[in-house]
């Protein structure tokens, strides 16, 4: 028992999933995973309390194995475990999810092959730049990929493998020629290196797939191919790559009951009439036909396999038969619902057929996130390019915006004061802090989330700041029974006319109007699932790229098969950078909760400094102490403008300077000294947040060192009424991080205490130190800023999360 590797923590209700992932690993790498699971399942339910088959479930899922796996274990007729990690391809994380919009089989989105490999090498720059990570198919720890110089960077817990450009340049040469590529096709020392594949499988011209082969009796090894996805496949290619046999219109590799990976091929609009099978597209899923050409279809072979990818969530490849030995990639799928019709069979006999419906997975990576790109002849789809500076590549069909520098004489300290003074001025009041907090985050990035208590002004505050800068300013309530884009985006009716919604036409607007910010408000945000309805519009703000004075940014819509007209005006439309996008929420029991995916790709600033004391009409004949009227404001000299007047900010001004460190190539020396200071906390912070794998990444370190960046310049304005200075990493580190924190489990209370240690400038905290931590926050009056510590509204922050850990069982950030 003392060399089982399942058996080193004091039990499952201590260890965070990954821990118990990396403990399975090792007991099936030590070769004893069916006994460590076959002779002490009973122990670690004795260890956790949960029931025998949750424990099944979680060992499957843990070991990455189905639980039917783990019943045949149990029951003795499974000796070995396959390792289901092995599955289909690299996972990639971090990368944004797209909307479905194809609706053709016989239409495959328009990206064709790279022009040139410094096309692909500038994309992989991008990707790596914008914060690719990936769990390699061979274990379960993720690598992150940096870049250093020319060459790209493999990091693990364990080592760091270094990919020179010539390596990848010869690999992509490869790909080109052959179409597809798998590991024992790369020569010489590159055969050792798999993760060449994995990057070139991570491109959205690109797909990959893996499957288990024996040789010679011995173990089972991974085959792992690469493919553009604009190649056509003959049925050998079909058979090699993806480990399936060669005929049958749905093929799988494995058993019918536990998939590793299934292929189906459509006739789409090749059917010949003598084939019953009636595929076709309905909104966004494709309903494909089951397999069995007379009678009823039964759900074995085939069938059966489609039905078990959805229970263990494996690959599943699309084609399209174009004719004799020929099939055309279609993409990756899902099954989302099995239902049965009535159809003919191949006899004209009506018959009980399965119908499996389906939805694309990240297709339209291919269609809207492609580099500029050429077609098969070697010729530039675009043949004429403006240059700029910044990345050699743009987005296919991207639009491209200029834009204009800060006005000559700009004076960001006292502009911001003079908005404060004006906004306060109003009769609202507001934290000094809050509002220049605001505005930074929108300079950063103009997506912003505005949370709090009902009554708090979450609503009023863009507005008045909007109203005073001269900003177009518009509100759109959310409803609850938003379930897709429509309402913002717009749909096609049954006519056929095309029906924009508001966000697209003012985004349109915006367009028209470059010199003028827009700020759009989405009122009670979370009323509804906001990745259902808000998913293109978070892609298309990852997307945005900024290059010297260009911006570029793809089309929200994509009006397939519509013909040309009035709709083909509003296909065009992206987001321009003069326009921004803020969301109000209140978080109780009418309300959803925010994925890991929108609050990575938001700044989210609470307003909950409530003084009710502050009413009535602000006292415009008298200045206070801290020089901002009766209201109170930024401490120190007063605003040098205080008329009731527009200030007329362009829309330039707010406009973000940078999407990424990447592209920060002009800062001043304290500039990058406030980067250094950044990444070390960011540091300090993962390692207290690998507890329960709520690690930050890349994304997140560039827009706290950026707000951070954007901070400086209006220092002055971070003060409370009272004239108590707010420190900017201090809330950087509360809207973007401290919202990850949610649950209940061990882990959880790990990370608040080592959190809590590193907001409190210690070393660690045991539960002990935490509790006299969180008794003397309440001694002070449960403030929002906890002073006398490094980071004060940080360690307020955790204190009310311990407090709710400890009274409820579950906390969150949210109030």
């Amino acid at each position: 028992m003392k060399d089982d590797p399942m058996v080193q923590t004091s039990g499952w209700d201590a260890m965070s999933e990954f821990e118990l992932f990396q403990t399975l690993a090792a007991a099936r790498e030590a070769g004893n995973l069916a006994r460590v699971i076959q002779e002490h399942v009973e122990q670690y339910r004795s260890l956790t309390g949960i029931s025998r088959g949750k424990l099944i479930k979680r060992l499957g899922e843990a070991a990455g194995i189905h639980e039917t796996t783990v019943y045949g274990i149990l029951n003795g007729t499974i000796k070995r475990p396959p390792d289901r990690r092995l599955w289909g391809f690299a996972r990639v994380l971090s990368r944004p999810d797209y909307a479905n919009g194809m609706r053709s089989t016989s239409e495959l989105p328009g990206v064709s092959r790279p022009a040139s490999f410094d096309v692909v090498y500038e994309h992989l720059r991008a990707l790596i730049d914008d914060g690719i990570e990936i769990q390699p198919f061979n274990h379960g720890e993720i690598y992150r990929i940096e870049r250093s110089n020319e060459d790209v960077m493999v990091a693990s817990a364990g080592e760091t493998k270094r990919l020179p450009k010539a390596w990848l340049e010869t690999a992509c040469h490869l790909l080109e020629r052959r179409g597809i590529l798998s590991v024992e096709d790369l020569p010489g020392e590159l055969s050792d290196t798999p993760e060449l594949l994995i990057l070139l499988g991570s491109l959205p011209y690109t797909d990959c797939a893996a499957w288990y082969r024996t040789h010679d009796g011995r173990d089972p090894r991974p085959k792992f191919s690469v493919f553009l996805i604009d190649h056509v496949f003959t049925n050998g290619q079909l058979s090699d790559v993806f480990g399936v046999s060669n005929s049958g219109g749905i093929r799988y590799s494995g058993s019918a009951a536990d998939p590793q990976l299934v292929v189906f091929i459509s006739g789409g609009s090749n059917l010949k009439s003598s084939i019953p099978y009636r595929d076709r597209w309905e909104g966004d899923r494709f309903h494909y036909t089951g397999e069995g050409l007379r009678g009823d279809q039964t759900l074995t072979r085939g069938n059966l396999a489609l039905k078990s990818s959805a229970e263990n969530g494996c690959p599943v490849f699309g084609f399209e038969k174009l004719g004799p030995d020929r099939y055309k990639y279609l993409g990756r799928f899902r099954v989302v619902e099995i239902g049965e019709e009535t159809q003919p069979d191949v006899d004209g006999n009506d018959r009980r057929v399965y119908v499996f419906q389906m939805e694309l997975v990240d297709q339209e990576k291919w269609a809207k996130i492609a580099p500029l790109l050429a077609d098969n002849s070697g010729e530039p789809a675009v043949r004429e390019r403006e240059a700029f500076d910044g990345p050699s590549f743009e987005f296919l069909g991207a639009r491209k915006y200029k834009t204009s520098p800060l006005p000559a004489g700009w004076n960001w300290r006292e502009q911001m004061q003079a908005l404060i003074a004006r906004v306060l001025d109003t009769g609202f009041f507001f934290e000094p802090w809050e509002i220049a907090a605001y505005v930074t985050a929108l300079r950063t990035k103009p997506f912003v989330i505005l949370a709090g208590i009902s009554g708090t002004g979450k609503s009023k505050l863009p507005q008045l700041v909007a109203r005073t800068i001269g900003c177009s300013f518009e509100l759109i309530p959310v409803r609850p029974d938003w379930t897709d884009s429509s309402e913002l985006l717009g749909y096609v009716d049954l006519a056929g006319t095309f029906r924009p919604g508001r966000l697209l036409q003012l985004a349109r607007e915006a367009e028209s109007d470059p010199g003028r910010g827009f700020l759009v408000v989405l009122d009670e945000m979370n009323l509804a699932r906001v990745e259902h309805y808000f998913a293109e519009v978070l892609s298309r703000i990852e997307e945005r790229l900024v290059a010297g004075t260009s911006w570029f940014c793809n089309p929200l819509i994509r009006l397939t098969g519509q013909e040309p007209g009035p709709a083909a005006e509003w296909e065009g439309v992206g987001l321009p950078p003069n326009l921004a996008i803020v969301g109000t929420v209140n978080m109780d029991e009418s309300t959803h909760g925010f994925s890991r995916k929108v609050l990575d790709r938001a700044f989210t600033l609470e307003l909950s400094d409530v003084k009710l004391d502050r009413w009535g009409a602000p006292n415009l004949g008298s200045e206070s102490p801290n020089g901002s009227g009766a209201r109170g404001g930024p401490a120190g000299e007063a605003p040098a403008v205080r008329t009731n007047g527009p200030l007329n900010w362009p829309a330039s001004v707010m406009i973000p300077k940078h999407t990424s460190l990447a592209g920060a190539s002009d800062l001043t020396p304290a500039e990058q000294e406030a980067i250094e200071q950044v990444i070390s906390h960011l540091q300090r912070l993962n390692e207290e947040l690998k507890a329960a794998q709520l690690q930050v990444g890349y994304r997140v370190r560039d827009e706290v060192a950026l707000f951070v960046i954007n901070a400086m310049s209006v220092a002055d304005s971070f003060v409370t009424t009272d004239g108590e200075r707010v420190d900017p990493l201090d809330l950087a580190i509360s809207m973007k991080v401290l919202p990850r924190i949610i649950g209940g489990s061990s882990a959880i209370r790990r990370v608040l205490a080592g959190v809590l240690a590193w907001a409190t400038d210690r070393s660690r905290l045991d539960d002990r130190d935490v509790e006299r931590l969180v008794d003397e926050w309440r001694d002070q009056g449960r403030p929002a800023s906890l002073l006398g510590y490094r980071f004060p509204r940080c360690a307020a922050r955790l204190c009310l999360m311990w407090e709710r850990l400890m009274d409820d069982g579950f906390t969150s950030y949210w109030l």
